[in-house]
């Protein structure tokens, strides 16, 4: 589970995230925002890569259910829904079928889009002070921080 004080934290903890790559703005409930950032991390941490560029050229993204479970402390069914909002949102996509195994446990068949990257590599710039073309906001308790 998320360490308090981190960003995952923060973004759990707030109202509303908004990211704007570009001209285009993603909202993103807390529960979303902290979701994408972790998978973006956890696949991370599988390849060994130390930011989003490295998931560009080779996205390790991969998750499953248990896996948002795990990192958040949510229900199986509020990571469920997640991942549904996050593949409506162009954030994560499926790339299996459902109810493929490796023994015995889930496969990871999900990952994180293009999209998905681009909005994790926000988030990990917003923690770096909103540098580029990316702005990152953050309510929490109705004052907007960052961008």
């Amino acid at each position: 589970m998320y360490a308090p004080g981190t960003l995952t934290d923060t973004l759990m903890n707030s109202k509303r995230v908004s990211v704007r790559i570009n001209d285009l703005v993603t909202s993103l409930s807390p529960k979303e925002a902290a979701a994408t950032l972790t998978i973006a991390e956890l696949g991370l941490s599988v390849m060994g890569g130390a930011s989003a560029q490295d998931l560009h050229q080779d996205n390790m993204s991969w998750f499953n259910q248990g896996d948002l479970v795990d990192a958040l402390g949510i229900s199986s069914m509020a990571a469920r829904g997640l991942m549904t909002f996050l593949n409506r949102k162009g954030i994560a996509v499926d790339n299996g079928k459902q109810g493929q195994k490796v023994d015995g446990k889930d496969l990871d068949r999900w990952s994180l889009s293009e999209h998905g990257i681009n909005v994790a590599e926000a988030l990990m710039r917003g923690k770096l002070n909103n540098v580029g073309d990316y702005t990152l906001t953050i309510d929490t308790h109705g004052t907007a921080n960052g961008g």
